[in-house]
């Protein structure tokens, strides 16, 4: 049986303990359907200048882990969709074996993986998960909370810091 993708975020949130830090400020030019989504969601957020939301989680051992919600979407044929992202390591290229393993783990991941971003001097691993750019509250919770969690994790396995 196939779960649909709110179902699935659904049932991971519930298994997730991880909740928003107490952070509001002014909403900027923040599009009005993820500031809705957010109120419903009841979740604290501040807005960066390039426009999205960032709210700041805490997960386990009372570690922290930003996450963003773009304010921009993108089309897929019919399917408009946006951005929720959790950086979890920024630094020299990682090695052929960490690399592997984020590959793997995307395979076992049924909402979202990793992605990475390089330039010349650094990468930036990041968890993304895309939802519809409509997207209520739930489920823009669940998938804020997914990217806190596998970030926050992978964050602490890669550098043992608590920096994002």
């Amino acid at each position: 049986m196939k779960l649909s993708i709110h179902t699935a975020l659904a049932a991971l949130a519930a298994a997730l303990s991880i909740q928003p830090t107490e952070v509001r400020a002014s909403d900027g030019n923040l599009d009005s359907k993820v500031r809705e989504s957010l109120a419903e969601a009841e979740i604290c957020y501040s807005t960066r200048d390039d426009g999205s939301a960032q709210a700041v989680f805490r997960t386990e051992d009372n570690r922290t882990q930003a996450v963003f919600v773009s304010n921009d979407t993108e089309k897929l044929l019919n399917y408009e969709y946006r951005e929720v992202f959790s950086v979890a390591y920024v630094g020299a290229p990682l090695n052929e074996e960490r690399l592997e393993q984020l590959l793997v783990e995307n395979n076992q991941t049924i909402v979202g993986g990793w992605k990475i971003s390089k330039n010349e001097r650094r990468l930036v691993v990041f968890f993304e998960v895309a939802i519809p750019a409509d997207a209520d509250g739930p489920t823009l919770g669940t998938a804020m909370r997914l990217c806190a969690e596998a970030a926050d994790k992978k964050e602490k396995e890669l550098t043992g810091n608590d920096k994002f």
